[in-house]
């Protein structure tokens, strides 16, 4: 969702292509080009209750997070709030 809606400042976007907008999309679609060739290049295959484990993780880190978000007042990975931008957080 990052690489499909950035939630990028409006000065980033208008001044396409700046050293912020390309370094955002770097960073985050080498996170997607990383479990793609680790998964697939066989690297690092799916066991047997692969997809259970990472739910619990994500839902384990996104309760801490959440519990941060609180007491700091941030808004990481938009659990407190919305983006300013649109993006497909509208439609959920």
């Amino acid at each position: 969702m990052a690489l499909l809606t950035p939630d990028l400042p409006a000065d980033v976007l208008a001044a396409w292509p700046s050293y912020a907008g390309v370094r955002y999309y770097v960073e985050h679609g080498a996170i997607v080009v990383a479990v793609a060739v680790l998964v697939f290049g066989g690297m690092a295959p799916l066991k047997s209750g692969a997809v259970w484990r990472a739910a619990l993780q994500v839902n384990g880190y996104m309760a801490l997070l959440g519990l941060f978000n609180w007491y700091f007042g941030t808004n990481y990975i938009f659990l407190r709030r919305k983006p300013r931008n649109p993006s497909l957080l509208d439609f959920m």
